[in-house]
């Protein structure tokens, strides 16, 4: 094969979710050239130098798993093509991108998936990205409980837009101790409240960064959706410390690992929507 292209039509997540996946189609299919393809910045997968960027042509099908042209081999990264490896509430899990893929490698003629199904659970290369202020941000509050909330709005619909401000106020006013980090700008003038923009400086996306970031976070909390998804890489899950509080329609849709037992990170999800509610939620879990 000379030519292997990975490729979606849509969000951050396909491409940081699809990250091990590739992996193992370049190690099976050994090709002279890989591409990866996406609408999204350059930099998504900067600590995958293997990988050229190109656009996404006519050839890249969103509704097709592969397309085989002459020696080029197209793969569609997008798990929402098929509707069976979608679960309830837009549920999103590398259990059945496991499945997906495994059925893709067998329509190709190809060995199925050489690791177990956690085993692809995202992995970041950090050297790869500007994380030095987030290493002296992390230096200058040692000792100190860290939140990392994604408080943007959701893209997919797996999750409300309620208004997470008047939750993050509350927290800071009954957490004085506690250090909390937005990934989104608000209002708020509190002294223990901090925005990530100005802790990290790059140019692009800094969701990559904003994972580095939340490695160091105690807590991390969003809506299955931009940076709280990206918060779901390996480290954070192999961490006992460490909870991710997700506030999805589905507990199926609300983080990337379904199974309860696969790894020491505690799960903790919530369906609330009205701010009393989703404060009572994180007070219960942080508290």
């Amino acid at each position: 094969m000379k030519n292997f292209t990975g490729y979606t039509h849509f969000g951050n997540g396909d491409i940081f979710e699809s990250r091990e996946f590739i992996r193992e189609y370049i190690q099976k299919i050994n090709p002279e050239n890989c591409f990866i393809a996406h609408g999204k910045p350059l930099n998504i997968l900067a600590d995958m130098p293997e990988l050229q960027f190109t656009s996404v042509t006519a050839e890249m099908d969103p509704r097709v798993a592969t397309k085989l042209f002459g020696d080029s081999l197209y793969l569609n990264l997008w798990i929402g093509r098929d509707s069976k490896y979608v679960r309830p509430n837009i549920g999103v899990v590398v259990e059945e991108y496991y499945r997906m893929h495994n059925d893709i490698l067998r329509s190709l003629g190809l060995t199925k998936l050489s690791k177990d199904i956690y085993s692809y659970v995202p992995k970041i290369d950090y050297s790869f990205y500007e994380i030095g202020g987030i290493d002296s941000f992390v230096k200058e509050h040692a000792g100190k409980r860290i939140v990392l909330i994604s408080n943007g709005p959701v893209h997919s619909s797996q999750a409300f837009n309620f208004d997470f401000e008047p939750v993050i106020d509350g927290l800071c006013n009954s957490f004085r101790d506690y250090i909390f980090i937005t990934t989104q700008r608000t209002n708020l003038t509190q002294e223990n409240l901090f925005f990530t923009g100005n802790i990290i400086k790059t140019v692009g996306t800094d969701l990559n960064e904003i994972s580095y970031l939340s490695t160091f976070c105690d807590v991390c909390i969003g809506r299955n959706s931009g940076p709280h998804v990206f918060a779901q890489v390996l480290d954070n899950w192999l961490d006992p410390n460490k909870i991710s509080i997700s506030f999805t329609y589905g507990k199926g849709a609300s983080h990337f690992v379904a199974s309860d037992t696969a790894f020491p990170m505690k799960k903790e999800w919530s369906n609330a929507t009205e701010t009393f509610e989703v404060y009572r939620k994180i007070c219960e879990v942080i508290g």
